[in-house]
């Protein structure tokens, strides 16, 4: 996702990324008002970032666009971030409860969404 303001003049989001010694898989509101993301994968030694769009948004599925939705529950466990299915492709659900509402997406699935996923 392109992200707008901050140091990376419109860079893409990058996941994983490093903030405080620490793994982030999504956007955060650490430190700042609004959700950000280190657009390199350690914010820690190269400091650029921007803020975020107002949502992850999920591709293909049953989402039909909708933002993830954290957390969700799925198999009657609670997730805070994407998780992998069995290809190793990350997803969400769009809904607090998949186990209910089966809609889900890939994160990032689309990369012209500009969510560089590692």
């Amino acid at each position: 996702m392109p992200t707008h303001e901050g140091t990376s003049n419109g860079a893409c989001c990058f996941f994983p990324f490093t903030y405080k010694g620490v793994e982030q898989n999504r956007c955060i509101r650490a430190d700042r008002n609004f959700r950000w993301c280190a657009t390199t994968n350690n914010y820690d030694n190269d400091k650029e970032w921007g803020f975020c769009p107002h949502c992850n948004v999920a591709h293909g599925g049953t989402a039909g666009g909708d933002c993830c939705h954290f957390p969700f529950i799925y198999k009657s466990k609670v997730y805070q971030k994407c998780i992998r299915d069995s290809n190793g492709k990350p997803w969400c659900a769009t809904t607090y409860n998949f186990d209910l509402d089966q809609k889900w997406g890939y994160c990032g699935g689309n990369y012209s969404s500009c969510i560089i996923v590692m």
